[in-house]
């Protein structure tokens, strides 16, 4: 059971040595999977294991060494490695908790890990072994895993939409709104025409260029005193797939926590219909490294008791074109509204082009809005922000 594609050449770094430090990944919850499971535990322990086997196979490297143990793994790092292994079990066990998330036989999987040493001549030992030796050939076979090329990302502009909470008539927050100039769609939200026409890999790579632009930008704010919350656009594909959500939560996790007190999440591109399952692993992900969340939905379809298990602070939707769309959707609105209170979650209104429809959202409960009959946003904004959209009325001639 190793990851170690050449035995003899490991043998021999190591032959000066006493002793190294190797990583363990502990699971503490096997004895109460293996009641809640009952007959079926042995062949749900096998897929645990060959599962976890898989994904830590690879993340390290073909001279890293990996014993299978019964309780869980240990790793030991080649000599050659720069990472040591305190290092290395920490990025490991972030990367699979990360991905129980979204496998649900490993959701409730406690993981430990830490390092201890080992004594060279033991490990030697070890390594001699016929089961070892045969394990080490196998994996040797498969040659060395191939990494994709990533295509560039596009250049994009990024500014930040304002966002006016009603109730305090303060502007809230600030959405980052990264835009493209593409050809026939000038300005238009990336994140809105990217899936269908790009691999998963391009929107991965372009989450993550805004998400750099978005924490540069606030960390400027903090070293100006000018702390505004700002929200981080990211795809809902970003979060859901896999081997995309690993990348992007070590890319959370090297945020300085300073940086995460005044940025929020704003899942796009979400559908309607989604398992409660699948929307409740994002927004706890988002939850771990965000101190809020919101989640793009259309509220027309949306069915808010699938978000009962999730964390969230707040739903983003379309604002109706005008009071009449806003008739046909009154309905909706409202049964979606009493959906999100239960949730004690925020209804925010996006593309806002009517006062009048502001005025309608907020006597049905919506608390926040954005959209351009808001005031151009301020590079470096100064909280608190006072604003009233209803004082100059610059819509007033609108017919309802």
């Amino acid at each position: 059971m190793t990851s170690l594609a050449n035995l003899k050449a490991f043998r021999e770094a190591l032959a000066g040595a006493d002793d190294v430090s190797a990583s363990q990944f502990k699971f503490l919850n096997l004895d109460e999977l293996a009641e809640r499971y009952g007959e079926r535990w042995p062949k749900v322990k096998a897929r645990i294991f060959e599962t976890c086997e898989t994904f830590i196979k690879k993340r390290i490297g073909p001279r890293d060494l990996m014993l299978r143990a019964g309780n869980g793994f240990l790793v030991l790092p080649s000599p050659d490695r720069g990472e040591s292994a305190p290092a290395l079990a920490e990025r490991i066990e972030r990367e699979l908790k990360v991905f129980f998330l979204g496998t649900d036989y490993l959701k409730e999987l406690a993981l430990e890990t830490g390092t201890m040493p080992m004594s060279i001549s033991g490990l030697i030992d070890a390594a001699d072994s016929t089961a070892l030796d045969t394990a080490a050939k196998e994996y040797e076979k498969a040659g060395p895993q191939t990494v994709a090329s990533r295509p560039g990302v596009p250049a994009f502009d990024l500014f930040y939409q304002p966002v006016w909470a009603s109730a305090s008539g303060h502007i809230a927050l600030r959405c980052a709104m990264p835009l493209l100039d593409l050809r026939r769609q000038p300005d238009r939200v990336f994140h809105r025409v990217l899936p269908g026409t790009h691999r998963p890999e391009d929107l991965l790579k372009f989450d993550i260029a805004v998400l750099a632009r978005v924490s540069a930008h606030a960390a400027d704010c903090l070293d100006r005193g000018r702390s505004c919350l700002l929200a981080v656009p990211v795809s809902f594909e970003t979060l859901t797939v896999a081997r995309l959500r690993v990348i992007y939560a070590a890319r959370l996790a090297e945020l300085p926590d300073r940086l995460k007190q005044v940025l929020a999440l704003r899942i796009l591109n979400a559908p309607a219909d989604a398992p409660s399952t699948r929307y409740a692993e994002v927004t706890r992900l988002a939850s771990l490294f965000f101190r809020r969340v919101f989640f793009d939905i259309d509220f027309r379809q949306a069915r808010c008791d699938r978000f009962f298990e999730g964390r969230l602070d707040g739903f983003v939707i379309s604002a109706p074109r005008d009071c009449e769309a806003l008739q046909r959707d009154m309905n909706a609105l409202i049964r979606f509204q009493s959906g999100a209170a239960h949730l004690r979650a925020a209804i925010a209104m996006d593309d806002c082009t009517s006062l009048p429809v502001v005025e309608e959202s907020i006597k049905l409960g919506v608390n926040l809005f954005q959209g351009s009959i808001f005031p151009k946003p301020a590079r470096f904004p100064q909280p608190p922000e006072k604003y009233d959209p209803f004082a100059s009325r610059p819509h007033a001639a609108e017919q309802h």
